[in-house]
């Protein structure tokens, strides 16, 4: 197992983050994603001190919302100040506009 990468994803795309993480021999990390009555996002994820990140998260059904909670991992991986952050997105909103 590569010990300094790992995928993140919550649960809307947990199958297919499962299958990278399983395909490439790599640790899986769930980000537990709550929203509150009032639409606010609340990510918690462990730590990923000083690890490659990569963050398996679509924009779909809600694209604002969506790309919210996008920013909050990648702000969460930086704050737990990563090696490398990148981002798999399976469905990007607005590139078709």
């Amino acid at each position: 197992m590569q010990n300094d990468t790992v995928i993140i994803s919550s649960i809307d795309n947990l199958e297919l983050a499962t299958k990278i993480a399983h395909n490439l021999d790599l640790q899986l990390i769930k980000a537990d994603l709550r929203i509150f009555s009032d639409g606010e996002s609340k990510i918690r994820m462990d730590s990923i001190w000083n690890k490659k990140c990569i963050i398996v998260h679509s924009t779909y059904p809600v694209p604002d919302q969506r790309l919210m909670q996008l920013f909050m991992m990648i702000y969460k991986c930086n704050k737990d100040h990563a090696k490398h952050i990148s981002a798999l997105i399976p469905y990007m909103a607005y590139t078709r506009q």
